[in-house]
């Protein structure tokens, strides 16, 4: 497991890791354009998960060892995750505690 989490961990993936939430909290209308992390904390952050599972087709699977790491690189950058319904009511009351995300 220590192997899996150091190549998760490199400069690169924990990089795209970032550029992915920026890119997520920003939505797609924005994604293209200047998103930044005030954008993030405004709106909160959406990871979605479509199946998690050693084999299926790549493009909709996580296999379970990375999702560990996702979930430790959540943890490790003191993300705070709430439920979907919790992470939407407070982005439209303006109340979103820093570095929110949600899972599904």
């Amino acid at each position: 497991m220590a192997r899996r989490l150091a190549a998760f961990r490199s400069p690169l993936r924990r990089c795209l890791l970032g550029l992915s939430l920026l890119c997520l909290a920003a939505g797609p209308a924005t994604a293209s354009s200047d998103a930044t992390a005030d954008t993030a904390a405004a709106h909160g952050v959406i990871l979605l998960y479509h199946r998690i599972a050693a084999e299926g087709p790549g493009s909709t699977r996580v296999a379970p060892a990375r999702f560990e790491a996702h979930l430790d690189a959540l943890l490790d950058g003191d993300y705070r995750v709430l439920p979907l319904a919790e992470l939407l009511a407070g982005a439209r009351a303006g109340n979103l505690p820093p570095r929110a995300v949600a899972l599904t």
